[in-house]
């Protein structure tokens, strides 16, 4: 009984939101596991051939996509011990790549960027805001100068890569997802699917509002399917080219 109220009420809240945001006058599909995309696809009875995933960390979803069959993967984590990790995980499957670099919406900048406490899985270009008081177990540990580059630079600058079978964008990137969606304009482009973390703002200092990033996809011809924020503000959104 309790699950079931539990549902109704997130149903409800989704619902809400999407009225809010002037999409849909019905509630977005809702699904177990909003934070993986290959589920969320095969939900509308579609499927992707290949993805790109930027702040895949240790690459946590490298089995599921394995199970998935697709013809390839592009990782692509800033964190160089982080990286070296994630490189030696998915070194057993040749259709998997790892590309050590950090995205936002220019190239050649010099910027810091936070690692976080948790396995660098919070890090981030931007400051905490409200993530301090709602996750306060977390910290950053040290800053590090990088150099940015953009998704369109990495996908259709690298020689060795094939960017023709890419058509699911993956983004986890603490608050810097219009930063890199603004530097990915060739990538969406030929792109059917995208997930991305949102939250309501302020998690991050300048980061983005989940109505934002559902404003700017619009733009770019992706309609909103699914939206599943939680208690404390962030979740993950699930967009398909419209």
């Amino acid at each position: 009984m309790r699950q079931r109220l539990k549902q109704r009420i997130k149903r409800r809240l989704a619902g809400l939101a999407c009225r809010r945001l002037g999409l849909y006058p019905d509630p977005p599909m809702l699904v177990r596991d909003m934070g993986h995309p290959i589920g969320l696809i095969k939900r509308l009875g579609l499927e992707c051939r290949a993805v790109i995933h930027v702040g895949a960390n240790l690459g946590q979803e490298f089995d599921s996509y394995c199970r998935a069959g697709l013809e390839s993967v592009v990782y692509i984590e800033p964190i160089p011990e982080i990286f070296a990790k994630l490189r030696a995980r998915i070194s057993v499957d040749k259709r998997h790549r790892a590309i050590n670099a950090l995205c936002t919406d220019r190239t050649g900048d010099e910027v810091d960027f936070h690692v976080a406490s948790n396995a660098g899985q919070s890090s981030s270009i931007f400051e905490f805001g409200t993530h301090a008081q709602k996750h306060p177990e977390v910290g950053f540990v040290r800053t590090l100068r990088l150099r940015t580059t953009t998704l369109d630079q990495i996908i259709f600058g690298t020689p060795s890569l094939d960017p023709r079978p890419f058509d699911c964008l993956v983004l986890d990137v603490q608050g810097a997802e219009a930063k890199v969606l603004a530097g990915a304009r060739q990538t969406l482009g030929q792109c059917r699917f995208v997930l991305a973390e949102v939250s309501d703002g302020g998690l991050y200092k300048g980061d983005a509002t989940a109505e934002e990033i559902v404003k700017m996809l619009k733009t770019e011809g992706f309609n909103l399917k699914s939206l599943d924020i939680n208690r404390f503000g962030w979740g993950n959104a699930f967009f398909v080219r419209a």
